[in-house]
This record gives structure tokens, sequence and C-alpha cells, in this order.
């Protein structure tokens, strides 16, 4: 237990979810997190590090800040002519202005995906309104153009200062593409990636997925000793904020369970596929009802002979059936208790009563004897080791159930043999950071 007027040390400092490129984009970013309207930009200077070629982008609006869902008449006034692309602070949703529409229309983007208007709401004339959720906003991203190799290295320095600066010395990336790992792999061969850092790739099909095996096989067998690619990861729900994280019972005051990116033949194929190749299978599942739907096609494909690793990510509510039905299989949960610190402030007018009561199951995970570990979800949430403290004492003075083991050994990576590395912690201060032998950070 880290408390105030001691010192303690931390091997292998573990932050086990990130988006790696994303911390750093986002440091060096258009920040959307103060906004109270985005008529407040036209007093902002725009700087090349925020644009992808010709397309400003900015990260971390929230409706709530802007009493309203936002739409691309509202960014017009400010944008006319230049392609827009926000992203909501939980990674989720977009708004993009007419001219992004108008540019995506012209690849037929709207017309080849088929989105519903859940996905895609329409304006009353039925065009697209600006927003983008879910399926839809990941898809449009990825129709954006690419960083260039100088950005993404600036990006990638960017976040080993944030993750040196927060005591992390090995981290998870949830974000890897073939042209991060090239740069990774560069900056790694020059010395300048002192951090240890797990790879998996994110893809949103099935044909995404057998197209990228070549690039997963071959970075799998990397020769880098700070790099390793794991495996692939997938969407299957949304995110409460949005609600659309897949429950099992209805959000308050509406219908909706949330959504569901594969139906029970497509996860199959998918989870198949990857362990048929020797790669283990990440799947973000924040809602029970994902949870459920996952593990009972693991056990399915399991019955059948085939088993590989299974990685949970955010599993924020989590049913006691579905904890049981984990035990046959490999399954790992990665977990983000700072969610808590900001959920915690709507959450029971989003989710049933009932389903509060499997919020955020550490203490049951344990008591269960599945792994897990902790990150933050940098950068939807902040890299911090305190947060994750002051979470876990919060949560527990409001009904979550208290983790009964010392929380930073669900900060430290399990391999003890993966690279030497030592975070030294004073008063709640992150006072030193060895990695390999060399001091990365001192306070």
């Amino acid at each position: 237990m880290i408390s105030n007027n001691s010192i303690q040390s931390i091997q292998r400092c573990y932050d086990s979810h990130t988006h790696f490129l994303a911390t750093g984009q986002n440091a060096l970013g258009l920040d959307l997190s103060t906004l109270n309207q985005f008529s407040q930009l036209s007093e902002v200077q725009m700087k090349p590090i925020y644009f992808r070629q010709d397309w400003l982008t900015g990260f971390g609006w929230d409706h709530n800040k802007l009493n309203c869902w936002p739409t691309a008449a509202q960014l017009d006034v400010v944008f006319p002519e230049t392609p827009v692309f926000f992203s909501r602070h939980d990674g989720h949703v977009s708004c993009v202005n007419s001219k992004a529409i108008q540019i995506l229309t012209k690849k037929g983007f709207f017309q080849t995906h088929q989105f519903s208007t859940a996905e895609v709401p329409l304006t009353n004339t039925g065009s697209p309104s600006g927003l983008l959720f879910e399926r839809a906003h990941f898809l449009a991203l990825g129709q954006l153009p690419k960083y260039t190799a100088q950005q993404q290295q600036q990006f990638c320095l960017e976040s080993q200062k944030t993750f040196h600066a927060a005591g992390f010395t090995h981290v998870r990336d949830l974000s890897m593409t073939p042209d991060l790992w090239s740069v990774l792999t560069d900056l790694s061969n020059q010395k300048n990636i002192k951090l240890a850092i797990e790879a998996f790739t994110t893809v949103q099909s099935y044909a995404d997925l057998y197209s990228q095996l070549e690039f997963m096989n071959q970075a799998r067998h990397s020769s880098i000793k700070n790099l390793r690619f794991l495996g692939v990861k997938i969407f299957l729900d949304g995110s409460l904020g949005s609600r659309t994280a897949l429950l099992s019972e209805p959000y308050l005051n509406q219908s909706s369970r949330g959504f569901q990116r594969f139906n029970h033949e497509e996860l199959e194929m998918l989870i198949r596929l990857a362990w048929e190749n020797n790669q283990e299978i990440a799947v973000h599942t924040i809602g029970d009802e994902a949870a459920d739907i996952v593990i009972n096609v693991a056990r399915q494909i399991s019955a059948g002979g085939l088993l590989g690793r299974l990685h949970l990510e955010h599993v924020e509510i989590l049913r006691n059936e579905t904890i049981q039905k984990m035990k046959p299989l490999h399954v790992v949960c990665h977990m983000q208790p700072s969610h808590w610190l900001n959920d915690k402030l709507w959450l029971s007018e989003t989710v049933s009563e009932n389903l509060l009561k499997s919020l955020f199951p550490w203490e049951a995970l344990r008591k269960n004897k599945i792994p897990f570990y902790f990150g933050s979800d940098t950068p939807i949430e902040k890299a911090s080791l305190f947060r994750t403290q002051s979470a876990l004492a919060d949560s527990a003075k409001h009904k979550v159930p208290h983790l009964s083991d010392d929380w930073v050994l669900y900060h430290s990576h399990p391999d003890q043999n993966w690279l030497q590395a030592e975070t030294t912690i004073q008063d709640q201060t992150i006072v030193k950071v060895t990695f390999e032998n060399e001091i990365v950070y001192k306070n």
C-alpha cells in the first residue's frame, strides 16, 4: 500500500490498458475537454500537429458540458471549409462537419457500410447530422489520412514522457498498427524507447483480421527485447457514458440495452481465427451482457479442442455467473478503477440498481482466482497510480466491494523476467524511475 510519508518501490510498474500513440497525440493535440461550445474554437490557434494532412482533429468534448449532442452545423460556423473530426472523451463517438461529411460521402462511406440511425443519426432532411457512434466512428477514423512518420515519432516520445512521469515502465497498447510498429521498432533500435511495450492491433472485421495476419505473425517474432506483439483486439460493445455498452437490462428510461458489434457467428470466427494463428485476442466488453457473450463463445470453441489466451478489457459490469464460466478458460481481465471517479456522477441515473451490484468486480475476480490487472485507459483517463488508489478507496465507500489485496500487485507486470525496472514513490509522488539501470525520470 502506498501511503503518505512512506517510501515504496514497484518493480516493473505496469499500465495494463493504454492507447500508446493516442496518449502522445492528445498531449500535443487539440484539447476539447474544457469546451462549453464549439464557437470557442474560433479564438484558438490551430497548430500543424493538430492536422492529419488537411483534416483537423481534436479530442475530449463532452455532450454534458456542451448541454447537447453536437452537430455538423455547429462545427460549420467555425470550420466551413476544413474537414473536421472531433472525438468524444470516451473515444467511441465523434462529431464531423459538413466538409468531412462531403468527403466521406464522395468515398461512398455512408452507402458502403449501411449504418443504422443509431450509428449515424440523421437530420430532418435525411442527411447525416454529424454524429458518428461506435462502428461508424471507428470506420470513419480509419478513413482519415495517416499521420506522417515524423508526427508518430513525436507522439511516441511524448507518450513515453507521460508514462515515465506517471511511474510506468511497462505498458500494454491496444491500438497498434503496422506503421506504429515500424516507428517503435526504429526508435527502439536507436535506443530512444525506454519502455517495455506489449501490443495488440485493433481490427474491425474478420476480413480486416485476415488481412493483418502476415504483419501480426512477423511482429510476434520480433527480436527487439522491449517490444512484444501479443495479438488482436476487437470491440464487442461501446461505453456506458454513450449508453452503448451492452447490458443485460435496458438503460434507465430507455428501451435500448446498448450495441453489439458482432453476432455470435462473427465473434466465433474472429476468436477462432486468432487462436488458430497463435494470437491472443482482447475483447472490449464494458457491459455485463457483452462479457457473458464472449465467454460463452470462448467456451464453445474450447470445448472443440481449440484454446487460446482471452483478454477481457474493462469489464466494468460483470455478473457472478459469468465469472464462474471463466474458470476453465485462459482469461485475463484488464480493469481501470479510475473510471469510477468520473462515472460515479451519473451511473445511478444510467443503469439499474440490480446491475450496480455487479459494478467494478475486482474483489469477485480475486476471490475466484481470475487473473486481472489495472490500467488507466489513457488518454481516456490520465495515466496515474494515485488515481487508481483514490478510486479504489472511494468506490469502497459506495458499496463497491473492497479489494482485499494490496492494489499495487495489480499494477506490477506479471513477467518478472522481462527487463529490469523500478519505480520509487514517496509521499504520493513519483520520485524516480529506472529502466534497465538507467534513470529515465527523476523528480
